[in-house]
């Protein structure tokens, strides 16, 4: 037997829907792409700097800095030295008596030497042997009546010039240097010494000889 519901038409009742969930936003209704994990941490790898990177750049950098500071130290001795060695010319330059005790240590130097012909002018102190050694030597360091050189005078020079004369005639040398040949009784021997400070010229000295 039939069962009938009233309705349309003897149609059957509608069934009930469903109530849909009820779901948040979704990327879609946000405006943007889903986002892919794999990418991003490509991606932020990709910004990050490696280590070794990293490492050669600090290395890099220290290098910079301690050549700056080798050229800063290396400047700084530069310019003490050269202060030192002005601070000294400048006090020596004011005392013309240093240059004139210079220049009379050669005098005292050349009374006791012989004038027998011994060799070429002396380029240090150990090689004087004779007055004619002392013909064109400079002496810088400067030297002593000992012929020791004086070290704590080292920006002081001593230029040293030996003249033969005729006794007899005073006027004009035998020879502008020293001479050839052994002297004789008849000659005289004028002793120049030229003293400079540096590149500053002191002035000359000089005295005549007689062995």
């Amino acid at each position: 037997m039939w069962t009938s519901f009233p309705g349309r038409g003897g149609e059957s009742p509608p069934r009930p829907r469903r109530p849909h969930p009820v779901r948040g936003p979704t990327a879609a209704s946000r405006g943007c792409r889903p986002s892919r994990p794999g990418l991003a941490l490509v991606a932020r790898g990709a910004r990050a700097p490696s280590a070794w990177r990293t490492r050669a750049g600090i290395a890099v950098a220290d290098i910079l800095v301690g050549v700056l500071l080798l050229a800063v130290v290396a400047t700084s001795i530069a310019w003490v030295v050269t202060r030192t060695a002005r601070a000294e010319e400048e006090q020596h330059a004011r005392d013309p008596l240093t240059a004139a005790l210079f220049a009379r240590e050669i005098q005292e130097l050349a009374m006791r030497l012989g004038t027998a012909p011994s060799g070429p002018p002396a380029t240090r102190a150990s090689e004087i042997v004779n007055l004619d050694t002392l013909d064109g030597a400079v002496f810088s360091p400067p030297i002593d009546s000992e012929r020791q050189t004086v070290l704590a005078s080292r920006l002081w020079k001593q230029c040293v010039r030996v003249s033969r004369y005729d006794r007899f005639d005073l006027t004009r040398p035998v020879s502008n240097d020293y001479g050839t040949g052994e002297p004789t009784g008849d000659n005289l021997f004028r002793l120049s010494v030229d003293v400079w400070l540096g590149e500053t010229y002191m002035g000359t000295w000089w005295w005549w000889l007689n062995p």
